[in-house]
């Protein structure tokens, strides 16, 4: 898995841009890199299992407490 993130992050750096693995706490270790990089948009894949709802509300009241636009984007998996 590291070898693939370091791909990852290699063909990033082809566009200028980088990837970043944060660990901690989910909703503070948001809050944190959202106020450290001055975000104004957060975009996400919604999942559909149980634990999912739980996150996917607390990060948008975290969002909205900031003032951040929040867009969720659904998959569609074929058979």
């Amino acid at each position: 898995m590291l070898e693939s993130l370091h791909d990852l992050n290699k063909q990033l750096a082809g566009y200028g841009k980088r990837l970043y693995v944060i660990q901690g706490h989910t909703l503070l270790s948001l809050e944190k890199m959202c106020e450290k990089w001055n975000v104004k948009k957060f975009f996400y894949l919604l999942d559909r299992d149980l634990h999912s709802y739980v996150i996917e509300d607390a990060v948008d009241t975290l969002m909205k407490s900031l003032n951040i636009q929040v867009r969720k984007f659904v998959t569609i998996l074929s058979k």
